[in-house]
């Protein structure tokens, strides 16, 4: 029988992986800013043209409120980039870290471990295939009760 599963796709650092991840946050920061400075745009404009309307200012009001909600949302996003940025900084050589994950089949019969079969990853080192991991230890699953005293799982490495 066939199973689907989820591979997770490592890499390794290294100095070629640091450029490329601040390449990357680079471009998702200036997409950001670009985003906000023509939402601005636009609001100035919105608003602008609302003052001359016989309503008076409420509906400049409302729209410079939706701005202000836009620029806060905009403005975390980029803080959230910085900070992910910061961590990318901080990773040291040879430390493995997870880029995605990709699914597969995996072929099963009976008396398979069925955790085992369902384990692989794939290592990177930059953008080379450099290990192919499959079975290993199975992940260790202990019981532990929530805040509603029901039973879930927790995964412990």
């Amino acid at each position: 029988m066939l199973l689907k599963r989820t591979i997770a796709v490592k890499a390794v650092v290294t100095e070629h992986l640091r450029q490329e991840l601040e390449t990357e946050f680079e471009a998702k920061a200036n997409q950001q800013h670009q985003a906000l400075a023509s939402v601005e745009k636009q609001a100035q404009e919105k608003i602008r043209q609302t003052q001359l309307l016989p309503q008076g200012l409420e509906p400049g009001m409302q729209l410079r409120k939706q701005w202000e909600a836009e620029k806060a949302q905009r403005l975390q996003q980029i803080r959230l980039i910085d900070d992910e940025r910061d961590k990318a900084r901080a990773l040291q050589d040879g430390q493995e870290i997870v880029v995605g994950s990709l699914e597969s089949l995996v072929e099963v019969e009976v008396g398979d471990n069925l955790r085992e079969k369902g384990l692989a990853e794939v290592l990177l080192r930059d953008g080379v295939i450099v290990e192919i991991r499959e079975g290993g230890p199975a992940p260790v699953l202990k019981l532990v009760e929530d805040s509603e005293e029901a039973l879930t799982r927790e995964r412990v490495d």
